[in-house]
């Protein structure tokens, strides 16, 4: 595998959390599918409702969000990290693990 590219994110430890995005027109990119940035934002902004602010953070994109779509959250706590899941009925479409 080339330096370059990210590693694979696991899932650890406990679900300590769990919340619902609603995707907004204003998450969308050019192509209709929610934009990177959005995905960041939803982590950072559910990370920090638990009192937890990442100072460094990977996220792997698994598939796209489009608008309408409900984004459910799942919020996993270990000693080595956090990790957020985020499934579109049942589809992973991201996940993310910080510190």
């Amino acid at each position: 595998k080339p330096d370059w590219q990210p590693q694979k994110i696991n899932v650890q430890g406990d679900l300590v959390a769990t919340e619902h995005v609603h995707v907004r027109f204003s998450d969308l990119d050019l192509y209709h599918h929610v934009n990177n940035t959005s995905y960041i934002r939803w982590v950072e902004n559910f990370a920090a409702d638990r009192g937890v602010f990442p100072s460094n953070l990977s996220i792997n994109y698994l598939s796209e969000c489009v608008a309408g779509e409900v984004v459910g959250l799942q919020f996993f706590q270990s000693g080595s990290g956090n990790w957020i899941s985020g499934q579109v009925n049942g589809k992973k479409v991201f996940l993310a693990h910080f510190f």
